[in-house]
């Protein structure tokens, strides 16, 4: 209920679901997500909280088909598809409810369930930035904002990785990879990301500061050695960054 604090994004929301114990009840289940804050997401924003509540032991996750996916669709809807709603009468396996103003951007560890340990954002410890691994046009348009105009220091890295072809052009077409490129950050093509393993990625990131900030948790966690891992909204992972002017 409530709207979200404006620099709170779904990842943060997964994250405060995570503290409260919620994953707990979700394993192996399907989870509806509802409310207010849920229905004023984008698609992409969307897309991204059902996947990472996915990752982290549900069995599927949705969103009830609601005008922001309609309008997303368009005209490639064939026939007439009302916006649907909750079954009132629907008796579910547990329910939670979260205040969208309780919720604060936060970093968390590579292994949220095990440690449970969360880091409030405060902008003083550095490390490089990974947008990704399969970044969405939201998180690459953030990205292109926070640094448009302004020039990364070189010791730090922004590696954004679209999540597939179709978003990497999309970011060329809107001019996103342009604005990281001038700034001194990287958009990585998609094949080449899938050719490096995950080791070599995170290294390319983090450098010498031996920290990285990524968006969506690594494939492989076994691969990672002693590299300090946080995983965060893109909002946050872009506020680590050091500008030189």
């Amino acid at each position: 209920t409530r709207r979200l604090p404006q620099r709170v994004e779904v990842e943060d929301l997964v994250f405060a679901l995570i503290e409260r114990g919620v994953h707990e009840d979700w394993q192996d289940a399907i989870v509806e997500l509802l409310g207010g804050p849920i229905e004023r997401l984008s698609i992409d924003r969307k897309v991204k909280l059902a996947s990472l509540i996915v990752h982290y032991g549900a069995a599927a996750a949705l969103c009830p088909f609601d005008d922001a996916i309609r309008r997303h669709f368009g005209r490639q809807l064939k026939g007439r598809f009302p916006q649907s709603h909750p079954d009132r009468t629907a008796i579910y396996d547990g329910e939670h409810f979260v205040e969208g103003r309780g919720v604060e951007p936060v970093f968390a560890p590579l292994d949220v369930s095990a440690e449970r340990r969360l880091e409030a954002v405060d902008g003083n410890v550095r490390g490089g930035v990974i947008i990704g691994p399969a970044a969405l046009p939201y998180e690459i348009e953030h990205a292109a904002t926070v640094v448009a105009n302004r020039r990364i220091s070189a010791n730090q890295a922004l590696l954004v990785c679209p999540a597939t072809p179709g978003v990497q052009r999309l970011a060329q077409r809107r001019g996103w990879t342009e604005t990281i490129f001038a700034a001194g950050g990287s958009v990585l093509d998609v094949a080449l990301v899938r050719r490096m393993g995950t080791h070599e990625l995170l290294e390319l990131a983090a450098g010498e500061l031996g920290r990285v900030y990524c968006t969506r948790p690594p494939r492989d966690a076994g691969a990672i050695g002693t590299l300090e891992i946080r995983l965060a909204s893109g909002r946050s992972a872009c506020e680590q960054l050091e500008f030189l002017f």
